[in-house]
């Protein structure tokens, strides 16, 4: 019976936590590359020095910024937040919506989420500078929430990770 009930519990984690490290299609070879803060920070909104990397044509680019913007594919597709490449990690999912990660993390983030018959939402936490955020589970759209989509959306994820697994 254990096996019946798997449980979710929101670690009030940011759409912010998953954006330092992110795959996207390679602008010169179409294949994934990486972009990743240089400047040693774990925090998203400190780092400030970024690189991309493909690992097949070696193509690189390094950018300053501090670009806080996330697009979350409401317009169209996502682009990772420094260079506006494509994510590597999207696909089209329950008719016609987006399904989106930054990273296998992320990706498994939502998957654990998705998966779960019991679901513990916290409220929203206070941040170190008093601005009261919400999670991002609490963020996710209402076709994401439902378990009527649950297998799909675990198809669709698990193909995404296929498609990482399969690439050179």
């Amino acid at each position: 019976m254990a096996d019946r009930w798997k449980v979710f519990r929101d670690r009030q984690i940011t759409v912010h936590d998953f954006a330092r490290d992110v795959l996207v299609v390679c602008p010169r070879c179409a294949r994934p590359a990486r972009v990743f803060a240089t400047d040693g920070t774990e925090n998203f909104y400190r780092a400030r020095h970024w690189r991309m990397v493909c690992p097949t044509c070696g193509y690189h680019q390094d950018k300053t910024s501090n670009c806080r913007t996330i697009s979350t594919g409401r317009h169209g597709g996502v682009a990772d937040p420094m260079f506006g490449l494509p994510l590597r990690l999207q696909k089209s999912c329950c008719g016609g919506k987006l399904l989106w990660a930054f990273n296998l993390e992320h990706l498994s983030f939502v998957e654990s989420f998705v998966a779960a018959t019991i679901r513990e939402r916290s409220d929203a936490v206070r941040a170190g500078d008093g601005y009261r955020r919400m999670s991002m589970i609490a963020k996710l759209p209402s076709w994401l929430k439902s378990a009527k989509h649950r297998d799909e959306i675990l198809k669709v994820i698990q193909k995404l990770k296929d498609s990482i697994i399969a690439a050179p």
